[in-house]
């Protein structure tokens, strides 16, 4: 042999495709949704922690943080209604 190292070369297996990336993007697209009402609800969850009823908002306005934590429920809700019809 020489000295030589042969290596024998490795067969790469290949992965079956599991999920296409339609199926991907369409699972995504309720991502932002969700986060955005997990955020409301942790806006209003941390407002009441503070031992305030409620906050001021960007354009100044004063947000009641039950009402805000309602809202983010909802979104969920809504979401992930939505995410259950489409995936099936």
């Amino acid at each position: 042999m020489n000295g030589v190292h042969h290596h024998r070369r490795r067969v790469i297996a290949h992965k079956q495709a599991g999920i296409s990336v339609l199926d991907r993007m369409r699972r995504l697209q309720y991502l932002m949704p969700a986060m955005l009402s997990l955020l409301i609800i942790g806006i209003g969850v941390a407002t009441l922690a503070k031992g305030r009823l409620g906050y001021i908002n960007y354009h100044g306005l004063t947000v009641y943080a039950p009402f805000a934590i309602v809202v983010g429920l909802l979104g969920l809700l809504v979401t992930a209604l939505r995410g259950n019809r489409s995936i099936h």
